[in-house]
């Protein structure tokens, strides 16, 4: 991905000084959100990132969310799903969807990425409704 796209994709909302670092990273944080746009060279492809919120060790029904996570992961299959795993490096639970370069527009962009902020909302309030009902059978 250019940093002309990631220029215009800035502009459009309304983040004009958005640029890729050293390591092919853009970092935003958006209504809360951690996310970050990456330049995905390995893959050839525009990487989103999303951080995901993790339960409370205390209130986790670990049953509940292992089949939350893995039911989800399963989304894939038929649809254009993000993916979530465990970044090794900060033991954050994030989200990924590979963007390929193919037809990769300002439209396209901003399409995806605001499916991606709705995805990632549905995920918190699922997870804090586990969270929740976990709380309440203690």
């Amino acid at each position: 991905m250019t940093n002309t796209l990631l220029s215009a994709f800035g502009a459009r909302i309304g983040l004009s000084d958005l640029k890729f670092d050293a390591t092919g990273v853009c970092q935003l944080r958006i209504d809360g959100l951690k996310l970050a746009l990456y330049d995905n060279r390995a893959l050839g492809c525009l990487t989103l990132l999303g951080e995901l919120p993790m339960p409370a060790a205390d209130t986790l029904r670990h049953d509940a969310w292992v089949r939350f996570v893995l039911a989800g992961q399963f989304g894939a299959l038929h649809e254009q799903a993000p993916i979530v795993g465990l970044n090794p490096q900060t033991d954050a639970l994030v989200a990924m969807r590979h963007l390929p370069p193919e037809n990769l527009s300002l439209v396209r962009l901003t399409d995806a990425f605001a499916g991606f902020v709705e995805w990632l909302a549905a995920w918190s309030r699922e997870s804090s409704a586990i969270e929740q009902s976990a709380f309440a059978a203690l």
